[in-house]
């Protein structure tokens, strides 16, 4: 659980503010490698082999959109994410809130 996120990774079941939200494997599985780890910081490839288990190929956005996608679902303001934060030149991260 970070702030109202509440993610149930036996059933894969992903609660914000108390309504569940719908995750495909790529989201889900991105969401769950930031949220192991509240505050630190995941690169891009490390987040691409996370859901997919494979090396990242640079110039390819599927991370970013994901994220997006992610932000969207998550975030009741996406382009000012109170959650998954981007640490720029580096990666993002999943905000600790109290």
């Amino acid at each position: 659980r970070v702030g109202e996120l509440e993610i149930y990774h036996e059933q894969k079941r992903v609660i914000m503010a108390g309504r569940e939200v719908q995750l495909n494997h790529g989201e889900y599985a991105m969401l769950y490698c930031m949220a192991s780890s509240p505050g630190q910081v995941f690169s891009k490839a490390q987040l691409y082999a996370a859901a997919w288990g494979e090396e990242y190929l640079h110039g390819t956005n599927s991370v970013e959109n994901i994220i997006w996608r992610l932000r969207k679902k998550l975030e009741n303001d996406p382009k000012h994410p109170a959650y998954i934060k981007t640490v720029i030149g580096t990666g993002y991260k999943i905000e600790i809130t109290d």
